[in-house]
């Protein structure tokens, strides 16, 4: 009998190239080391990212001018820290400027104040439309400008200035005597303390002692400088020292003056001093021959009200024909940024140097920098005038041109000489 054959079943394996194994076997392995950096490692090596800057918003209030020691405490913080153009000002937030600081502050419906030297400043302006709180002088002066709308501005003894729209005025308030003063420089204010209520019109003022009787009473008339006269250029005198006289007219009921020097002519970084005099002799050491010197005066009564400043005129030390006193302004602008309608301007000057925007006067810094908010009015091209002035008085013109259309805001600027533009 024949042994019986066992069947079988042959499999054929396909062979795979050892070149494609390793080929994947790597690509897996990249493929994992990227997720475990991904998701483990990178957040270990960067640490925790620092938050960008705010950006200041139609609905806060922010800072367009800083000059000097300004501090700022947040409503819910318990330390000043120093101020910056990028952080957002909120209803409650604390301003504090040095003996050398000022600041100016936008609010969201365009009003605008100015907090002078030696100030503290409570914010209360938010969103245009919770109420016309626009600040709560603690101590110090503020100038406020008060746009379209009606804006409320009180000091620490609780006195209410509310101011019409359209009115400038300026509020001070002595803490260490109680003493509150509203000086309208333009426009319509009613003053309130306690029950009593009085109306205060363009170059008025009225006062208030602690929570008395309101005091009401026209302010002074400004000085007049006599000299040195505009622009003036002093001859060096011999030995280290040229001694300037300035002078000017006395104004009646002033008992006493105030003076401001500065080397900027928009007078922020000045020395002030009061005299009972109407001239002072400035003693300028000869080193600082070229350098140009800007001046002004206010007047200031009995009750301690204050007149608006005079002119502010500016000299130099040196002869004429010296090139030192010769100041070319230079002129170079951009658009930085858009916020509202509200066009954020950086460029560059002389230092002593004068420029204005759209009739606006522009803070020049001691670098020749500028930042300027320009306020949008309406749709469509805007030709706005833009002049640079010299010490000497040479006028430069140029032009910006502001077009609002579905894309945004452009702003350009052009030589008056030149044509063409968006």
């Amino acid at each position: 009998m024949a042994a019986k054959k066992s069947s079988s079943v042959a499999i054929e394996w396909h062979t795979i190239s050892v070149t494609w194994v390793i080929t994947w076997a790597a690509l897996l392995l990249v493929g994992a080391g990227w997720l475990a950096y991904r998701v483990w490692l990178r957040p270990l090596l960067q640490g925790p990212s620092a938050p960008s800057p705010p950006v200041p918003s139609a609905d806060t209030a922010s800072f367009i001018q800083l000059s000097g020691r300004v501090e700022v405490k947040k409503v819910n913080d318990y330390v000043y820290r120093p101020a910056d153009f990028r952080l957002p000002l909120e209803e409650g937030d604390m301003v504090r400027t040095g003996s050398n600081g000022v600041a100016e502050i936008v609010c969201p419906n365009g009003s605008r104040l100015r907090v002078n030297p030696d100030t503290l400043l409570r914010l209360e302006c938010s969103q245009p439309t919770r109420h016309s709180r626009i600040g709560r002088v603690e101590e110090g002066a503020v100038v406020v400008e008060v746009s379209r709308q009606p804006g409320l501005v009180s000091t620490g003894a609780d006195v209410r200035a509310r101011l019409e729209a359209e009115t400038t005025a300026r509020i001070q308030f002595l803490g260490d005597v109680q003493e509150s003063f509203v000086e309208v420089r333009r426009g319509q204010a009613l003053v309130q303390s306690g029950e009593q209520q009085v109306a205060v019109g363009s170059q008025e003022g009225a006062r208030v002692v602690r929570q008395g009787p309101i005091e009401k009473k026209r302010l002074l008339d400004a000085p007049l400088l006599k000299q040195p006269l505009r622009r003036q250029q002093m001859a060096q005198q011999a030995g280290d020292s040229t001694y300037v006289t300035l002078e000017w007219t006395g104004v009646s009921d002033a008992v006493a003056y105030e003076l401001e020097v500065a080397s900027r002519q928009d007078m922020l970084d000045s020395v002030r001093r009061v005299t009972r005099s109407t001239s002072v002799v400035l003693q300028i050491p000869n080193r600082f021959a070229g350098v140009w010197y800007f001046w002004r005066v206010r007047a200031i009564d009995a009750q301690k009200f204050t007149s608006d400043f005079s002119e502010t005129r500016g000299f130099v030390i040196g002869q004429a024909s010296s090139p030192t006193g010769t100041v070319r302004c230079s002129f170079e602008a951009r658009q930085q940024m858009t916020f509202s309608t509200f066009v954020v301007l950086e460029g560059r000057t002389h230092p002593s140097c004068m420029v204005t925007i759209a009739g606006e006067p522009v803070t020049v810094q001691s670098t020749g920098q500028f930042r300027h908010f320009y306020q949008v009015l309406r749709q469509g091209l805007t030709e706005e005038p833009v002049v640079i002035e010299s010490p000497q008085g040479v006028i430069e013109e140029w032009t910006m041109k502001v077009l609002v259309d579905d894309q945004g805001i452009h702003v350009q600027f052009y030589p008056k000489r030149a044509a063409g533009g968006p």
